[in-house]
């Protein structure tokens, strides 16, 4: 139905129609509410669960090989940053930036899982747009992003191999598509598996009606934001790199502990 009405919508461009057939909210008005399914629902961490999985990541990070602390990283930065999961694939080193007095990064592109490649921009967004990430204020993050580089060169070396996409996750396991003019960065399906891996690791258990995942970092943070009377939604959606729209209805539920002391203060 989408698809149809963006097809008569072109014919209305070019005057070969005067009304769309396809109404706009078309599923509401073909169907009732209550046939509505609640859809997915992503686990949304506390704030007491983010520092332990922070702490178990650095704990495994420093622990692991360097093929095998990727994932780790990139776990690690992606509980400051939340992004969509095809924008923290491509991460490059050149990005990390100092924006407004604080490190974030400057992204301008995506990973298509189903190509194999980079999309050549955001999501949903012209080629060439770019926009500024959360800041991180941790400088410890910062020193290891920047301390991985140092690693990660010194590991291609010893195998005569060079990191030509500037990827800071790129996949260390697969020398093949390292030396090829494609690399690859790790894989959604790793990055979620270690995700709930060192979860449990941490003591972490999510209800059984919910999905852990990574866009569960991107809830958990657009939540902080959006019950921060102190920063601007327009700001939020910046960052986060969605329409107010969305990251309302979407991305921004209530957060736990917020939940925990409303349920306290009412009193009837």
């Amino acid at each position: 139905m989408a698809h149809l009405r963006t097809f008569f919508t072109f014919l209305l461009d070019k005057a070969v129609l005067s009304v769309n057939p396809i109404p706009r909210s078309y599923l509401k008005l073909f169907f009732k509410q209550s046939d509505f399914s609640t859809g997915r629902k992503w686990y949304l961490f506390s704030k007491d669960e983010i520092s332990a999985l922070r702490e178990e990541l650095l704990k495994e990070y420093k622990g692991a090989t360097i093929a095998n602390s990727v994932s780790r990283l990139a776990l690690i930065v992606d509980t400051y940053l939340g992004l969509r999961p095809e924008e923290l694939q491509v991460l490059k080193f050149e990005q990390l930036v100092k924006y407004e007095g604080s490190y974030t990064f400057k992204i301008d592109d995506s990973w298509s899982e189903k190509e194999k490649k980079p999309n050549g921009s955001l999501k949903d967004r012209p080629k060439g747009t770019y926009r500024y990430c959360l800041p991180i204020k941790n400088i410890e993050v910062i020193d290891l992003i920047k301390d991985f580089q140092i690693k990660q060169k010194k590991y291609l070396d010893e195998y005569g191999l060079k990191n030509t996409s500037g990827y800071i996750f790129l996949n260390l396991h697969n020398y093949k598509s390292i030396s090829s003019n494609n690399q690859l960065s790790v894989t959604q399906k790793s990055l979620n598996e270690k995700l709930k891996a060192v979860c449990k690791n941490a003591g972490i258990e999510k209800q059984k009606d919910s999905i852990l995942a990574l866009y569960s970092l991107r809830v958990y943070l657009s939540s902080l934001l959006g019950n921060d009377n102190r920063i601007s939604n327009m700001y939020a959606c910046q960052r986060m790199g969605n329409t107010i729209q969305v990251f309302l209805s979407t991305y921004v539920k209530e957060n736990r502990e917020s939940y925990k002391e409303n349920s306290q203060l009412w009193n009837c």
